[in-house]
């Protein structure tokens, strides 16, 4: 069924309508541009134009306005937030950004060389009079090869990481080297990298921590097997794939099956593990999960309001208790009623929970026991933290980075990692220290002060926790893409697991863990944060509760406190892995604090994943956005419907390589192709995409196409796209430009080698490679969050 719409003469979108009758309908300007758009809960969105057609405001459906200033030259280089923060952005001559100011005039700048590659990155803190190695540096330095490779970078603490590349332009070497007067002085050690003749990354072998990941492809160039070999022991994950080129079985290390069916429209119907069905799943005709029934008798049903936002989710086979939420016009989320056990663990915001930028200032459970608010400075700041009339104030160095807590130091390196949490951010009354490696990545803690490691960790070459020991018992984390499947005692035999995991659709989705105390079930609420663990005969084995910030409370099944899980359950907040001894998340990429409500560490991606604030948690959102990896704030719920949305939004699977990349200039009325000058295209209308997506060996019915183009969201491109394809559309606005035969994709892209000309995140990234914000790194699946 195809969604009704209706559009004036012009061919302008006026109103749309998917099968749930939920949508929008807009006013257009007489250039065909969007004016005003009201969707079915009546909220009414506006903005206005130059005319150079560059958006200069757009007003929120609480009438609050974000302001856009562009230069002659159609480049932005002022916006004033509805709090009227100031960022403003600075630009060569030839056209690369040179600085960012951000709205408490704290400058980020950037110089080139003349060929536009970059050659510094100039940080806030930076003290002009400093020396690198120094602190206070705060410049990270990029020596580029005759064709713009970088094949070296300097950071702030004077660490080199040397690149090397093989005759194809791939990498092939990572080398690390400490600076002398620095944490990690005296250390070095080379990550290598191997491919076979298709540029498909074969191994990758970690030279600090002395592990190897093995890849092998199938026929089709699909991932077939992921192995890694640590500990002296080799763990290997199967993947196959049915027709349509969704993953249909994982075959795990000790030889147990999960198999996935699909809808035919390629949404997740079943999963069975180890030849019994686990979870069974349904949808409605736009595509929104209704219902999740586990093989232990316990279910959930889910409902919705008329703009999409979910109304509720009701539990039956055990007393869970169910879930109830409210939204404002913005779509925040303002309370979350919880009926039964946990009823006291809902929330309300109350009519001032959110400040004008949509950032949450106030929150209260609904037992009346805890009460939070925040005072947050123009870029996310907790100026002040108020826990029920008790002020806490903090106070923040140049680059935001966290200075003191109420008089207590928080103590950083000179890249930004955290290396002393203070006891009042801790649950005891011992501080905790710690130590990062070279990509800074956590590699040792120090829980009680005694300045010995107490918890030290393992990575591989592709940046993924494949290990932790905490002195008692050393464990293996082993990955299938970026999903932890199986755990491991450390030199256990392969058919020996500690646990096995089954996840659906989202990344952070766990199901079902298998192993030792029998099958436990994972029970969420709407934000993916675990709720309740059920066994196989239904019976609640645990119960968890958060505040706003994600710390973490747990009860037994009949809702009596627990210092810590009694179940070795680590699976929680947005389902998200909690590090019971350090008392924080890993969040992938990075480690979280819910009691600083702040990463540890700086965002590897920069301000393309955490604008204007570094260390920001999900734009101070966490009630309504998601960060599985760490990296940048997903808002879009993954089980929201699969078919198009108005905000040509769609259901999100990383872990599915069943999909098809298409990259095209936009100007929000037609898609483009290339012409000799990079500023402009030739209009292709959505029938003339479909028709050469069609035509493209690749496609299949059903397949899922990832869309990069500028103004995605614009009159629905994507839906209409998604319409004419009569296949899933995952959209993302990006800008996208054509320039020496390759296609350019800002800010970021994953090249999964499935489009020729290369898709790349950056000029000179190799094939099969991606660029993390610092340098091109192997890409091997499956996908980080997409933009």
């Amino acid at each position: 069924m195809v969604p009704p719409t209706k559009h004036d003469a012009s061919g302008n979108r006026l109103k749309v309508r998917d099968p749930n009758g939920v949508g929008q309908d807009c006013l257009y300007d007489a250039l065909g541009r969007d004016t005003q758009c009201t969707d079915t809960a009546s909220d009414v969105t506006q903005s206005s134009y130059d005319l150079a057609g560059n958006k200069i405001s757009s007003t929120d459906a609480k009438n609050n306005v974000t302001t856009y200033v562009f230069d002659a030259r159609g480049r932005q280089i002022k916006q004033v937030d509805r709090l009227s923060g100031e960022t403003e952005f600075a630009y060569t001559a030839t056209g690369q950004l040179e600085s960012l100011t951000d709205a408490e005039d704290q400058v980020t700048s950037y110089t080139y060389d003349d060929a536009g590659t970059k050659l510094t990155e100039t940080y806030p803190d930076h003290v002009p009079s400093s020396t690198i190695g120094q602190a206070g540096y705060g410049i990270v330095t990029f020596t580029p090869d005759a064709t713009g490779r970088t094949v070296q970078r300097t950071d702030q603490q004077g660490d080199t990481c040397d690149y090397t590349y093989d005759l194809a332009g791939r990498l092939s070497s990572k080398a690390y080297t400490g600076h002398a007067s620095g944490p990690l002085s005296g250390q070095s050690h080379t990550d290598t990298f191997t491919y076979d003749d298709a540029s498909r990354m074969l191994t990758a072998v970690s030279g600090r921590y002395g592990n190897t990941v093995t890849y092998t492809y199938d026929d089709a160039g699909r991932k077939a097997s992921e192995a890694i070999q640590i500990g002296g022991q080799t763990y290997t994950v199967l993947t196959d794939y049915d027709v349509a080129g969704q993953v249909s079985k994982l075959t795990y290390p000790d030889g147990k099956e999960v198999d996935r069916t699909y809808t035919d429209r390629g949404q997740l119907a079943g999963i069975d593990f180890d030849s019994t069905t686990i979870d069974t799943r349904t949808y409605d005709d736009g595509g929104r999960m209704l219902s999740s029934t586990y093989n232990n008798g316990v279910g959930e049903t889910r409902a919705y309001n008329n703009d999409n936002t979910l109304a509720s989710i009701s539990f039956s086979g055990a007393s869970i208790g169910n879930f109830s939420y409210d939204w404002d016009a913005n779509k925040n989320k303002t309370s979350e009623g919880i009926t039964g056990t946990m009823s006291g663990f809902g929330f309300d915001v109350g009519a001032s929970g959110y400040d004008d930028e949509d950032r949450l200032v106030s929150w209260e459970r609904d037992d009346n026991n805890l009460d939070q608010a925040w005072n947050l400075s123009l870029v996310g700041d907790w100026d002040s933290y108020t826990e029920n009339a008790s002020v806490q104030t903090r106070t923040h160095g140049d680059t935001h980075e966290l200075l003191t807590v109420a008089g207590q130091a928080v103590n950083h390196d000179a890249k930004g990692n955290q290396t002393l949490i203070p006891a009042i951010l801790r649950p005891g009354s011992d501080p905790l220290s710690m130590a990062w490696d070279f990509e800074n990545k956590l590699i040792s803690a120090d829980v009680d002060n005694d300045s010995v490691a107490d918890v030290t960790y393992q990575w591989d070459a592709l940046g993924r926790r494949v290990g932790r020991d905490d002195g008692t018992t050393a464990t293996v984390f082993v990955q299938s893409g970026q999903q932890t499947i199986a755990d491991y005692t450390s030199g256990a035999a392969a058919s020996s697991p500690t646990y096995d995991y089954v996840y659906a659709s989202y990344i952070d989705e766990p199901v079902m863990r298998s192993g030792s105390g029998g099958n436990r079930y994972y029970h969420r609420n709407q934000q993916y944060s675990i709720t309740a663990l059920t066994d196989s005969s239904g019976g609640i084995v645990e119960r968890y509760a958060y505040d706003a910030y994600g710390n973490l409370s747990v009860f037994d099944g009949s809702g009596t406190a627990r210092t810590a899980t009694a179940d070795g359950n680590r699976y929680t907040y947005t389902g998200r892995e909690w590090d019971d001894e350090l008392s924080l998340y890993h969040y992938r990429a990075r480690m979280y604090d819910p009691l600083s409500g702040r990463f540890c560490s700086r965002d590897p991606i920069g301000f393309e994943g955490s604008p204007w604030l570094l260390y920001e948690y999900v734009d101070s959102q966490p009630l309504i956005n998601f960060d599985p990896f760490g990296l940048e704030v997903n808002n879009h719920h993954p089980d929201g419907p699969e078919y198009c949305r108005w905000e040509a939004y769609f259901k999100e699977n990383p872990s599915d390589p069943g999909v098809l990349v298409v990259a095209s200039h936009s100007n929000s009325e037609f898609f483009g192709g290339p012409t000799d000058d990079p500023e402009k295209y030739i209009p292709i209308t959505v029938e003339e995409m479909a028709e050469k997506i069609r035509n493209d060996p690749r496609f299949r019915p059903h397949i899922k196409i990832v869309l990069y183009c500028c103004h995605a969201g614009k009159k629905n491109l994507a839906c209409d796209l998604a319409n004419e394809l009569k296949c899933t559309v995952q959209s993302y606005d990006t800008k996208v430009h054509l320039s020496g035969g390759k296609i350019y994709i800002r800010p970021k892209i994953v090249d999964i080698g499935v489009e020729h000309p290369p898709i790349i995140s950056k000029p000179d990234c190799p094939w099969l490679h991606y660029w993390n914000g610092t340098a091109c790194v192997p890409y091997a699946g499956p996908y980080p969050p997409l933009h």
